[in-house]
């Protein structure tokens, strides 16, 4: 449902939602009423079932029954989105990042410049602070 979902979405995400869920052997339809509400995740009608697939917080009162899933998975640094239809949560999807290999000496190289380097990013705080950890050096 979820990548049905996604079908009709342009993100990175939704693509490999998509992606998977082939490379799986999945059959998908085709989402009706697509709407991508910027920041926050996807709308629309698969196999008539209006669905909601995005951030948490696009979905206060709908999470009593997953917050505690959500949070574990946003502590463990992964992205999570929650799959909801009229009357709660369906299911959650999560996902992460894979540093590159050559990450850590692109932005060491950056530095060693002088450039100031930062990282920007639309994940929550725990996603975030969980992919900067990765380019430390242990101590």
């Amino acid at each position: 449902m979820a990548a049905s979902l996604e079908k009709g979405s342009e993100h990175p995400i939704g693509k490999s939602i998509v992606a998977f869920a082939v490379d799986k052997g999945a059959a998908l339809s085709d989402p009706k009423e697509f709407k991508a509400h910027s920041g926050f995740g996807v709308a629309g009608q698969v196999l008539g079932q209006n669905l909601r697939l995005g951030k948490p917080g696009w979905f206060d009162t709908l999470l009593t029954d997953v917050s505690q899933q959500v949070a574990s998975l946003q502590n463990e640094g992964k992205t999570v989105m929650v799959l909801a239809g009229e009357f709660g949560a369906l299911g959650i999807l999560s996902v992460s990042d894979v540093l590159k290999p050559d990450s850590k000496q692109a932005i060491a190289s950056l530095q060693q410049e002088g450039l100031r380097t930062i990282m920007l990013t639309g994940d929550n705080l725990q996603t975030a602070r969980a992919d900067f950890s990765k380019f430390k050096e242990p101590n």
